[in-house]
């Protein structure tokens, strides 16, 4: 999949999130996923030197939410972990300006 459509689809899923958690709907399991698919675009970016500093905090972050019982919170965090991911990964792409 695109570095774009990735990108795409994570802000597709961002736009639905407060819907999903606004009703309730977030529970342990999907903040656990979420947290497994940061965890793997993390390790995606670092493996490509690529990791951006920010994603790391995020993961942090959502991991301490969840383990606060803060479900929503770390579903949002997560993905924005992934996404500061993602964005370093597609940032090697771009050409060097030196």
């Amino acid at each position: 999949m695109s570095s774009l459509r990735r990108l795409l689809n994570t802000g597709i899923l961002l736009l639905a999130l407060p819907a999903a958690t606004a009703s309730g709907a977030a529970n342990a399991a999907e903040a656990q996923a979420a947290i497994a698919d940061a965890e793997r675009a993390i390790a995606e970016a670092r493996s490509q030197q690529a990791l951006w500093t920010s994603a790391e905090e995020a993961l942090r972050q959502a991991r301490l939410a969840l383990e606060g019982g803060n479900l929503a919170a770390a579903v949002r965090l997560a993905g924005i972990a992934s996404e500061q991911a993602q964005l370093g990964v597609a940032q090697k792409q771009y050409p060097n300006t030196r």
